[in-house]
């Protein structure tokens, strides 16, 4: 029994105490840091009320535990996110809780988002950028910047310009000649239908010719055949007159 109580319990050096241990040095560092965002929170809100301005967002419970205080207000992105870089692989992902899983995982703030967009919405966020030092504010530019931003902006088309060796005449000539082929091609379009329109108009009237020739062919015809027979008709009667059968050669009454 002496052993045991000497050998001690999980929860400390004798096996009869069963209470769970604190740090109090640590919960009172902690408790000390949330008083004084806490003053410094209502110090900040009463004077944006006596400026007439809206207070700023209220501190969350887990804001304490995200590192220091971001200073830095919101700056460009320089790398790349590499949303892309996964894209068409297969991979295998732990299958706990924890660590990257299937989607976009960042390590940072070690979670895993499930798509895209939100992964975007999680970088872009608050949170993120705070355990980045940086705030969502964006720095007001001044005259100098923007002034200076033209003139970058200015000299990068300039060079554009240059590099392209930019020609005006040669662009205005490509210009008059497509205009020039768009002309020629459409009038050569109206040519082709007025070719068109002649030949079928020189087409119908071949046929009504046809016609009429076939119509004159068929009266001609009966016409030669109707002389033709007059023809023979009187070459009977002259061959019978001539042999003296006025009566022609039918069979008639003999008289007694």
């Amino acid at each position: 029994m002496a052993d045991s109580k000497a050998k001690g319990g999980a929860y400390g050096d004798n096996s009869n105490d069963y209470r769970r241990k604190w740090d109090k040095e640590e919960y009172l560092a902690k408790s000390k840091a949330q008083d004084a965002a806490a003053q410094e929170y209502a110090q900040a809100a009463q004077a944006a009320q006596a400026a007439g301005k809206k207070p700023p967002p209220r501190p969350r419970a887990g804001d304490a535990n995200m590192g220091p205080k971001p200073t830095k207000a919101l700056e460009a992105r320089e790398e790349d996110l590499g949303i892309e870089k996964n894209l068409g692989k297969s991979m295998l992902v732990a299958a706990g809780g924890k660590g990257p899983g299937a989607g976009f995982y960042c390590e940072m703030c070690r979670r895993t988002l499930k798509d895209s967009i939100a992964y975007l919405d999680h970088v872009n966020g608050r949170s993120h950028l705070a355990r980045l030092g940086q705030t969502t504010q964006v720095r007001r530019s001044t005259v100098a910047q923007v002034r200076a931003r033209i003139d970058l902006l200015r000299a990068q088309s300039q060079s554009k310009i240059t590099s392209k060796n930019f020609d005006f005449e040669s662009r205005l000539k490509l210009v008059v000649q497509e205009e020039e082929a768009r002309r020629k091609e459409k009038k050569e379009g109206k040519k082709r239908k007025r070719e068109e329109a002649r030949l079928k108009a020189s087409t119908g009237q071949d046929e009504d010719d046809e016609g009429v020739k076939r119509t004159k062919g068929a009266f001609g015809n009966a016409k030669k055949e109707q002389e033709e027979e007059d023809r023979k008709r009187e070459e009977e009667r002259q061959f019978e007159a001539m042999m003296g059968f006025s009566g022609g050669f039918g069979g008639g009454v003999k008289k007694r």
